[in-house]
């Protein structure tokens, strides 16, 4: 078992290396960004994927993490070797006593809930206790196989009582925990009669009434001893099954001390820390440390600076790549067009959106200017994409002024530079002939009535359709007529009507 931990462990923490590589590389490589226009279910889907992948990521990078912790305390529990069985022979002083129910085994030898921690709260109180000496306890008979904590001492039924009581006068503390067979309250009686008081330690567990406190108090006041004081409490804790704990000082007084465990400090205080805390008064009797937590503040701070990092880290890298894909912006364009002076002269040199939009409204002006020929070809590779985009896609073509731009370049990449080149020379044809521009936009407007009878005959067919139908059934049958004379000319008639400005006077 302990081999197959170890090979677990191994490929454990490979993974959690790659998982933080990962983290860190995405922060300064993005993911590759598919064309997608906003708006459209395939923008949603692009960016539920781009969120799942960084959140993704930082949910393996954590559990990893977790199940590093988990296995390395596993394979810490397996190489750790079991307390011996003893005979009441061997046990030589300086020891500590733990006495408790045997029914109450089963609870404390539950793994605790903390899930950096494995081992069981016996073992954990048998750490703590051990700096000041061995722990021994009086072993359960029903025992199938020697428990991890305390060392047991095997007696028979008619002799446990005797070895009891030996044991406890060569310890230096005898432990109780509180439970509820008689034989345990006979080991309390036991130990108020034999036992000096500044040795005794009673842990409380967690319980849903007050019986058993109620009875420990009959107790110490049949024993003269002073409980007006004491707070002991027995309320349900997040870890474990202690609540308190009850010793005696130097000069036999009781004191009480809660087992306190702090929220979101799980990373930086282990069980066994609080415990180390929660015991500081009644170890200090034996010159040992008072306190070996980190204080609680720290704690959280740390915990919260780490998670802040990782988070920090995956969320600025998802916040770049999800605004480039929202904001997707094809420069080529405006990269051709600010190489033209007096387009940089209007426009100013900076390559951003602005700029795009500006040299697209300039090449929406411009195409009139152009040669037959270049005017086609814009044409054709804008019907041609037209028929292949989604529905949802040509609903959202017009909505921002570089969806064409970008559909064109999902849908035919090897057209894209040229259609490119060709918007950049109508752009800068627009830029330094603005009147002469603005004239001829003018005469394609007021020569409407010169249209052939198929282009009215459209017109009529799709008044009626959805805009995204009409658009499509208009460069459908532009493909009948594409070899008419002055086919060109028409075109621009066409779509001068949907520029809406008139430049007369270069205006």
């Amino acid at each position: 078992m302990k081999y197959l931990v170890v090979i677990l462990l191994a490929l454990s923490a490979y993974c959690t290396t790659t998982a933080m590589l990962q983290l860190f590389t995405m922060s300064y490589e993005s993911v590759e960004i598919p064309i997608v226009i906003s708006g459209t279910l395939a923008y949603a889907e692009a960016k539920a994927q781009l969120v799942g992948y960084y959140v993704a990521a930082v949910l393996f990078l954590v559990l990893f993490v977790i199940l590093d912790v988990y296995l390395f305390a596993w394979y810490h529990q397996l190489r750790k070797k079991k307390r011996d069985t003893l005979n009441i022979g061997t046990v030589q002083p300086p020891c500590i006593l733990y006495l408790r129910s045997f029914v109450d085994d089963l609870k404390t030898r539950k793994k605790i809930a903390h899930y950096i921690d494995f081992r069981s709260e016996e073992e954990i109180l048998v750490e703590v206790l051990s700096d000041i000496a061995p722990v021994y306890a009086i072993g359960d008979p029903r025992d199938k196989r020697l428990p991890h904590g305390a060392s047991r001492i095997y007696v028979d039924d008619e002799h446990w009582k005797e070895t009891v009581v030996e044991v406890a006068q060569k310890s230096v503390a005898v432990v109780l925990r509180l439970g509820k067979t008689d034989s345990f309250w006979w080991e309390v009686e036991m130990a108020l009669k034999n036992i000096p008081l500044q040795k005794l330690l009673f842990v409380v567990p967690e319980s849903k009434t007050f019986g058993n406190v109620a009875l420990l108090y009959k107790i110490l006041l049949d024993h003269g001893i002073d409980i007006r004081h004491l707070d002991i409490q027995i309320g349900k804790k997040r870890s474990g099954s202690i609540s308190s704990i009850l010793y005696f000082d130097h000069d036999g007084v009781a004191q009480t001390a809660e087992v306190v465990i702090p929220r979101f400090t799980r990373f930086f205080i282990s069980y066994e820390h609080i415990l180390r805390n929660t015991l500081s008064g009644f170890r200090a009797k034996y010159g040992l440390s008072t306190k070996r937590m980190l204080k609680v503040r720290v704690a959280r701070v740390l915990q919260v600076l780490v998670l802040t990092f990782i988070l920090f880290i995956a969320g600025s890298s998802c916040f770049r790549d999800y605004v480039a894909l929202k904001y997707q912006m094809p420069y080529e364009l405006v990269e051709q067009c600010v190489q033209d002076s007096t387009f940089i002269e209007k426009y100013s040199h900076e390559i951003n959106g602005t700029n795009l939009v500006w040299s697209l409204v300039e090449a929406k002006k411009g195409v009139y200017a152009l040669e037959d020929e270049d005017f086609l070809s814009l044409l054709a590779i804008e019907a041609e994409v037209i028929q292949q985009v989604s529905r949802d896609e040509l609903e959202q073509m017009n909505a921002e002024p570089q969806n064409l731009l970008l559909l064109i370049k999902k849908y035919l990449p090897d057209a894209y530079m040229s259609y490119v080149n060709l918007l950049a020379q109508a752009a800068v044809l627009s830029v330094h002939y603005p009147d002469e521009v603005g004239r001829l936009i003018q005469a394609y407007q007021e020569s409407a009535e010169f249209l052939p009878d198929w282009v009215n005959v459209l017109f009529a067919e799709t008044e009626s359709m959805p805009s995204d139908e009409a658009v499509q059934r208009f460069y459908e049958s532009l493909r009948g007529h594409w070899e008419d004379d002055g086919f060109a000319d028409i075109m621009k008639i066409v779509l001068s009507q949907t520029i809406g400005i008139y430049f007369a006077g270069g205006s």
